[in-house]
Parts: C-alpha cells; structure tokens; sequence
C-alpha cells in the first residue's frame, strides 16, 4: 500500500503506522482471554495446593526438614520455569542478525545517542534493535493509547518526527531516488548501502533529547492536540501544547536563549538533565508521558506533565536544576515487596520449625 505524506509517497513504510490497531479483536478476543485466565488460575491453584501438601506434610512429622526444603525448592523451580517459558519467551538470536550488523548498522554505530531511526525500507526494526540501535517503534501492538495516536498522524513533512529524536531514516534506494525532490533539505542522504539497496537519510531539524519552552497552549480535548500537532505552523522547539494550566507564571515574550540542557545519563529506566534556566520555563523530554515515570528537581519530586500529548515535561524556575526521570511504577513497587514479603515469610517459618524441633530434641536428650 502506498502512504502519500503531502507529497512523499513512501510505499515501503510498514503497515503498522497504516494500521497500529491491527491486531485481534472481538468477542472472540474476550473468550480467548477469559478461557487463559481460567486454565492461570487452575495452574497456579494445583501449585498452591503443592505447597500446602508439602508443608502439611512437615507440620506432621511425616517430611523431614531436609526433604521438605527440597521439595518446595523443586515445586518453585518447577513453577518459575512454567512462568519463564510461556511469558519470557527466549529464543536465539535469528540467523541473519546474529552478530551480523549490516553495512548501514555499522554507519549508525556511535551515532545514535539520545536519537531514534525510523525503518521505511520494508526490513524488521527488532533488527536494529538487536544491534543496540533505538528505533522509534516496534511491531508491538500493547502499547498507549497517545503512542497509537501519535503513529496514526505521524508524517515526514511535518514536526512530529522531530519532536520523539527520530534523527534517521532507513530509506528504500530507488523510493529515495523519485522522492528527493519533495524531500528537500529535511531529509538529507548520508549514507549508501554496499548494494544500492538502502539509502541513510539524516533529519537535520531533529530536537535533541531535551529542551526548554517558555511558551505554551493549553489544548485540553485530545482531538483539537493531534490537529494541532498536524498544522503547518506547530513548531515543538517554541511552543509546547499542554493540558493543564501551569504551576507558574511563564513570561508574555519568548526569550532568545531561554537557558542550557545538558543531558548527563540515558538509560531506559532513567534519564537525568543538567538544566541552566533565565527564566520560568517548561524543559521538554523526548520521550513517551506514562504515569510510571517519577521525576525529580534538585532531589525533590516532582509532576510530570504531558507535553504535546504524547512528550513529557517539567516546569521549573530560573536557575541551575538537575532534574532526574526514574521508571518506578507503583504496581512494580507492590509485586517486588509482596515478592521479597513471601520469601521472607517462607524463611522464618522454616527457621521457627527448626528451632521447635531443636527444642524437642534438646528435651528429650535431657
């Protein structure tokens, strides 16, 4: 299928930007779900009534303390890797990227720090991945819903790709060849493939991972953003689209230098900025808003909003900031306490039965 993006027709670009909502649906869906949480539930019941049998088993006297360890051991090692290998599923690496980078991965090696590329030629982006290179979106469907609205609207000719570091595209050679004239100065070849086959297109107005705003437009209706984030005139380095009002006063005039981001640690469970600002102002990250990022000025929490509607953002007041962003989701938080709670648990109940029948022994000796 052919894609026209205000005159740049991509007809390699991969259906999921045509269709992110493509996977399965209906009534047929919903049973499938309720039939494996009930087959879950009766799994994870026979490993319940496993534990009990081999602990009712000790408090009987009719296991061992040895024999009893080992058994549990052998019913959690039995129960973690049913777990591992239905939901971490591990497979080699496939034969065609397995320490294989291609010419154009190689190119990208060292380039791509705080930067996305995004894959127009047709090939899989876990590729890339596979060889350490962001791409800017992966064949998976479990996603927000403000990422699928981002890739329902997303267009070369616009400022969109700018605004989430998409710094390159990986191009079809002979697409490239009948686009170049529309693609103008936005999009400028820096590399060839040794077969002709792929052109490297580097996006010379990409943002960088960060940056400050001083201006802002409170747009509340999510349809009227994603109108907005399509207008010829939406430009993400000066302007930011918010939902909410701002804490603080920003200034009437757009300074010409509003202050300095250095971006210090990047990784994908944290982020943290070095931030000089002049004035009130609003630091802008190139990175999906979801409600499992913390953020920190200084040491000290702080909101998170989003910024044109699919970004995160910060605001603070003049002066030298460290700002910190942490991926610590409350659900993660209360799997790993109740996780790290049952062990404990377990523990002490062996401990006390080992020091009654320590006791009983002692007893019976005297």
């Amino acid at each position: 299928r052919d894609l026209i993006v205000t005159g740049v027709q991509t007809c390699a670009l991969p259906i999921l930007i045509l269709e992110p909502s493509r996977f399965a649906a209906g009534p047929q869906l919903v049973q499938q779900r309720w039939n494996n949480i009930v087959v879950e539930l009766g799994i994870a019941a026979c490993f319940a009534v496993g534990y009990g049998l081999v602990i009712w088993g000790f408090v009987r006297r009719r296991l061992p303390g040895a024999l009893t360890i080992c058994l549990l051991l052998l019913v959690l090692i039995a129960d973690i890797a049913r777990v591992n290998s239905k939901f971490l599923v591990l497979q080699q690496m496939p034969e065609q990227v397995q320490n294989r980078p291609t010419a154009v991965m190689q190119f990208l090696k060292g380039k791509m720090k705080g930067y996305r590329l995004l894959v127009l030629d047709g090939g899989d982006p876990m590729q890339y991945v596979a060889h350490e290179l962001p791409v800017a979106y992966t064949s998976n469907p479990v996603q927000v819903q403000r990422w699928h609205d981002y890739l329902d609207i997303l267009r070369l000719d616009s400022r969109l790709p700018d605004m989430m570091n998409i710094k390159y595209l990986i191009y079809p050679a002979q697409a490239f060849e009948r686009d170049k004239g529309r693609l103008g100065t936005h999009y400028q070849p820096v590399f060839t493939s040794p077969d002709g086959a792929q052109v490297v297109l580097e996006n010379r107005t990409v943002l960088p991972k960060a940056w400050l705003v001083e201006q802002i437009e409170r747009v509340p209706v999510a349809a009227e953003r994603l109108a907005r984030l399509q207008s010829g005139d939406f430009d993400p380095a000066r302007f930011a689209l918010v939902e909410q009002p701002p804490p603080l006063p920003l200034p009437q005039k757009a300074t010409e230098q509003p202050g300095n981001v250095v971006l210090q640690h990047f990784s994908p469970n944290e982020v943290r900025i070095s931030v000089t600002t002049t004035t009130n102002s609003l630091l802008v990250l190139g990175e999906k808003y979801y409600k499992g990022w913390q953020a920190t000025v200084d040491g000290k929490a702080t909101l998170i909003v989003p910024v044109d509607h699919i970004l995160r953002g910060v605001y603070l007041s003049p002066g030298n900031h460290t700002v910190a962003f942490r991926f610590d989701p409350l659900p993660f938080k209360i799997g790993k306490w109740l996780t790290l709670g049952s062990f404990a648990l377990f523990g002490l109940m062996v401990v006390r039965e080992w020091l009654v029948r320590r006791r009983r022994g002692d007893g019976q000796t005297g």
